[in-house]
């Protein structure tokens, strides 16, 4: 009987050693499921995250990059910018502040950031006259300067007369003088409502030109040897007026595109001679058009250009239109003619869109047109250049070799408004009631690459605190 007992307890002994080790087995099995699977939600988890991260940190590195690139650069990085990088896009604010942006996918994670860019106002946008060859720079003859900064490379006399003053200086805004070291401003002081300072800086130059985008434009005229007027080009001699084109010569029609070099920029004609195009005749007042927002129209020409409206009212009777680009290899003269439709506007409303001249010849409008109005950016790199009586320019004018005419009688009431580069002025002065208005903001969309190299001193800076997250 004992030994039956002994036996049974013997047996639940066992089975309760299984019973127990079935149980710890099952539950230190549920335990390392649990670990696995909490590790693998966590590696998970960290592995999102780490993408997250990744894509933060390329977004912030190719704003950065970009950043450094234009502020190395200049903002005409910024379509290679696009290009090369397709995660980069950059806004444009205004002529002085842009917005950089990345966005960058991994996965199915996106990350972003921003930083703002803008034009550095320590180190101001100069208006330039490089030299003064005589003497003084006189600003007189009841002529005004307003706004801006102005670098005179020399002496800057404002003219008086007993108790009357020839010049007003900073009337509408406060006109910022750079003046190279030993040289002054008289009077130092403003007076009698004038309001400028003067600052001594070392010597600067004009800002350099990049004519690389011009020179196979030229080199295509230059090498017509017949002409072939269906696709807009000339070997010699033409004339565009009323009886030849008697609805207008349209420089974005097909029959007249001017072969494929200009794929891709825009249609025009192409002329190895001169060309007049002549507006009396015409029975509006385009005698040429270019109806087309984005892409310039396109006149080359291995020649002289000459521009003319009807003598017979004096005053301005044809205009060509915005957005054309010019390009000669000798003298461009406008009689009775405008050039841009835009003057009216304040620079703040200007189009990016604006007409071009770049010559290798001189520029002018003719001395007894009364009234011209020029819109655009003007590179003249001829001998003499001038504003007819009474003309307004407005936009960036540079003339880098000689001397550009503003003071004479038949020069009277001109007015300019931008940003001027010039190597001097003739007789060094601003005279006869012209009106400058100098605005730092005068710089155009271009219709070709290349144009101005701007000064050293001019960086785009990157806002310290204006990266973000998006």
């Amino acid at each position: 009987m004992i030994k039956r007992i002994m036996d049974n307890v013997k047996d639940e002994n066992g089975f309760v050693f299984t019973a127990t080790a079935t149980i710890v087995s099952v539950i230190l099995g549920l335990t390392i499921l649990f670990m696995t699977n909490t590790i693998r939600s966590e590696s998970v988890r960290a592995s999102e995250l780490y993408v997250a991260q990744e894509a933060h940190w390329q977004a912030v590195d190719e704003v950065q990059m970009a950043a450094n690139m234009i502020q190395a650069n200049g903002t005409s990085i910024n379509s290679h910018l696009n290009t090369y990088w397709p995660n980069i896009s950059i806004t444009q604010i205004d002529q002085t502040n842009m917005i950089i942006t990345s966005d960058v996918l991994i996965g199915s994670d996106v990350a972003g950031a921003q930083r703002s860019a803008s034009v550095n106002i320590t180190s101001p946008l100069y208006s330039i006259i490089e030299q003064v060859t005589s003497g003084d720079f006189d600003i007189t003859g009841f002529s005004s300067v307003d706004g801006g900064n102005l670098y005179i490379g020399g002496d800057v006399e404002l003219n008086s007369w007993w108790f009357f003053k020839l010049a007003y200086v900073g009337r509408d805004s406060t006109v910022n003088f750079y003046i190279p070291t030993g040289y002054s401003v008289d009077p130092l002081t403003p007076s009698g409502g004038d309001d400028y300072t003067v600052t001594n800086i070392s010597p600067i130059s004009l800002p350099g030109f990049d004519n690389s985008a011009y020179v196979p434009l030229i080199n295509y005229a230059s090498g017509i040897t017949v002409d072939n007027a269906s696709i807009g080009e000339w070997e010699d001699d033409v004339t565009i007026d009323g009886s030849t084109h008697p609805s207008g010569l349209d420089l974005q029609t097909s029959s007249f595109t001017g072969g494929g070099i200009l794929s891709g920029l825009g249609n025009g004609i192409f002329v190895n001679g001169d060309l007049t195009i002549d507006g009396t005749s015409s029975s509006g007042t385009y005698i040429v058009d270019n109806n087309t927002a984005s892409n310039p129209g396109f006149i080359v020409v291995d020649g002289e250009l000459e521009i003319e409206g009807d003598w017979f009212y004096w005053i301005p009777t044809i205009t060509i239109p915005d957005n054309v680009i010019i390009i000669t290899t000798d003298d461009i003269e406008f009689e009775y003619a405008n050039f841009g439709n835009s003057t009216s506007y304040p620079s703040s409303t200007w189009s990016d869109y604006v007409n071009e001249i770049y010559t290798l010849g001189d520029l002018e409008t003719s001395s007894w047109s009364y009234g011209s109005e020029m819109f655009g950016q003007f590179h003249a790199m001829g001998s003499v250049s001038q504003m007819g009586w009474a003309s307004n320019m407005d936009g960036v004018l540079y003339v880098p070799n000689a001397s550009y005419d503003l003071s004479t009688l038949f020069n009277a009431f001109t007015d300019f408004e931008g940003t001027m580069y010039l190597k001097s002025t003739v007789n060094n002065r601003f005279s006869w009631l012209s009106d400058i208005n100098l605005d730092s903001r005068a710089a155009f969309r271009r219709g070709l690459p290349g144009g101005l190299v701007q000064p050293v001193q001019i960086p785009w800076i990157i806002l310290a605190s204006s990266l973000r997250e998006i």
